[in-house]
């Protein structure tokens, strides 16, 4: 985390950030079919996605 890039001083960001439950890069969470039904039928193209 950096507040300006051109002074060249960065934060850890995990020191001010914390994942509830533990949760780290790569958890796999478990989601409802209502909710993987949603994700589904998206309409994804806002974000670039085809």
């Amino acid at each position: 985390m950096a507040d300006s890039l051109a002074d060249g001083h960065f934060v850890r960001s995990d020191a001010s950030f914390d994942f509830p439950y533990g949760f780290k890069h790569g958890t796999i969470l478990t989601i409802s079919m209502e909710e993987y039904d949603r994700i589904k039928s998206h309409n994804w193209s806002d974000k670039g996605y085809v």
